[in-house]
């Protein structure tokens, strides 16, 4: 049953961080060819996110190598002829924890986005954001990332 669990939530997080907002937003909402006019960043926008999002971006890369540290130590102890439980239990508690930092993070990383984009920036970022998580949300006139 744990076993269960561990995979629903290694698979729920492997979904989110597919979606990882600062590489699906700095690469393809940067101006180049074939992005939509109103989520087109500014210099002074693409400035304002990369150095407010410094700290984080750097926090992730060093969680990333833990949880893929932590990842094979589960995968050995599952491996081991001997299987400890506790250890186990341990072992999926720090992924686990990890994971939700990197989520955090994330959510941070949305936060700086739409504190520095347009009204119409925010709704395209929000709509793709959804559309990515399948979730479909009808905007109102009053949604907005700087009200």
């Amino acid at each position: 049953m744990k076993l269960k669990i561990f995979f629903a939530v290694f698979l729920f997080s492997l979904i989110f961080n597919v979606v990882f907002i600062v590489h699906m937003f700095s690469d393809r909402h940067s101006g180049s060819e074939g992005t939509s006019p109103g989520f087109v960043l500014d210099d002074l926008q693409k400035k304002r996110i990369t150095e407010e999002s410094a700290g984080i971006l750097d926090e992730n890369v060093k969680l990333e190598g833990e949880l893929e540290k932590c990842r094979q130590d589960l995968y050995n102890l599952l491996d081991s002829k001997v299987t400890d439980r506790t250890e186990i239990e341990k072992c999926i508690t720090t992924i686990n924890d990890i994971q939700k930092k990197i989520q955090l993070n994330t959510v941070d990383q949305l936060l700086i986005y739409k504190k520095n984009m347009t009204k119409e920036q925010c709704k395209c970022l929000l709509k793709e954001f959804g559309d990515k998580m399948n979730v479909h949300h009808q905007c109102s006139e009053n949604c907005s990332c700087n009200d």
